[in-house]
């Protein structure tokens, strides 16, 4: 931004200030007004960009330093002189701008930046888990099956409210390589095959992958009904039922898969750990269905029924004694304590 105003001739110079809302509010009664005049000395006639911004909204001393600048920037020796840059989420900058209505007239244009496409999302979480040494091959191929499953969580995550674009993708990088390192040292443990223990790339599988995505949906979700004050936990088993539905079916996909995941729990609190898939809930509409979809869909709740038998004898059979959750992989399902191990034919399914 810099660089930008300066080309144009509007400072002296490309250099920003960068600061955050801290760095203007005191901690005693009269050290704000001097601490919000420092930052703008610093920026005198360069760019001063103020982080989380939104802070400004609460607290005395947050009522002081706008106070401070809205004065200071309507002065001779500041204004026009430099370039103010409020930072901050959307939805807390409007809050914001409601709360401290002096700053609306200072700052009236506005910079929304829209959310990162979900297929770009999939180009970056491959170049995160590239630079920590993970080898996710399912992600190359964007016809893979495994790659548009993915894809399709990916896109239910990016509605939510509270998502955070890259740095949301750069944990759930964080999340399948942890997932692929415990995978990989599982496996040296289990298996009497030598691994080179040089291997420059740690595999992941997609269904590692998967189900951390999954993880975050229902983290998500139970973030937004936390916010609304509703009790209710969102497992990652029933992310599969709220996404049942063809997503080319729905007008907005995305908000789509969201609406029908919230219908499904209001509606229906215990519906989401049943066998049977709901009734399509209202905010889709409906088209007609492919042969293809159809049976792609009967396969999808054979494999739901089949994992929730299997949980469920898992349970029962209490082989672990820490309770720890089951997660499924070649040949059986494993705890995520690690310790754990009980092959497909010993649950007999």
């Amino acid at each position: 931004m810099g660089s930008v105003y300066y080309d144009m001739g509007f400072l002296s110079t490309d250099e920003v200030i960068e600061c955050s809302a801290s760095d203007l509010i005191g901690q005693y009664v009269g050290q704000t007004g001097p601490k919000t005049k420092v930052q703008l000395e610093k920026a005198l006639g360069k760019v001063l960009f103020i982080d989380e911004a939104y802070r400004l909204a609460e607290g005395q001393y947050s009522t002081e330093a706008v106070n401070e600048l809205i004065y200071l920037l309507t002065t001779p020796r500041y204004e026009g002189k430099m370039i103010v840059i409020l930072a901050g989420y959307t939805l807390d900058m409007n809050n914001l701008m409601t709360v401290r209505p002096g700053l609306s007239g200072l700052f009236p244009d506005e910079i929304v930046f829209q959310n990162i496409k979900p297929r770009e999302c999939m180009i970056l979480l491959d170049r995160e888990l590239s630079q920590k040494q993970i080898n996710p091959s399912f992600l190359k191929d964007t016809s893979n099956p495994d790659y548009l499953r993915l894809l399709r969580l990916i896109k239910m995550l990016s509605v939510f409210p509270s998502w955070s674009n890259a740095r949301d993708i750069k944990t759930l990088a964080k999340q399948m390589s942890a997932s692929a390192f415990r995978e990989m040292y599982r496996t040296r443990a289990t298996t009497t095959r030598l691994i080179p223990s040089s291997a420059k790339e740690v595999p992941l599988s997609a269904e590692q992958a998967v189900l951390c995505t999954k993880r975050m949906i229902a983290m998500q979700y139970d973030r937004c009904n936390n916010k609304q004050g509703k009790i209710g936990k969102f497992s990652p088993a029933a992310v599969d039922q709220a996404i049942s539905q063809p997503m080319e079916c729905a007008q907005d996909s995305a908000k789509a898969s969201i609406h029908c995941t919230s219908q499904h729990t209001e509606s229906a609190p215990d519906a989401l750990s049943e066998t049977n898939t709901p009734s399509q809930p209202p905010g889709l509409t409906s088209c007609p269905a492919k042969k293809q979809q159809v049976d792609e869909k009967e396969e999808e709740e054979k494999e739901e029924d089949k994992e929730k038998r299997a949980q469920e004898k898992l349970q029962r059979m209490g082989v672990c004694e820490q309770g720890f959750a089951w997660t499924k992989e070649a040949g059986g399902y494993r705890c995520e304590g690690g310790s754990h191990f009980v092959s497909d034919a010993q649950l007999d399914l």
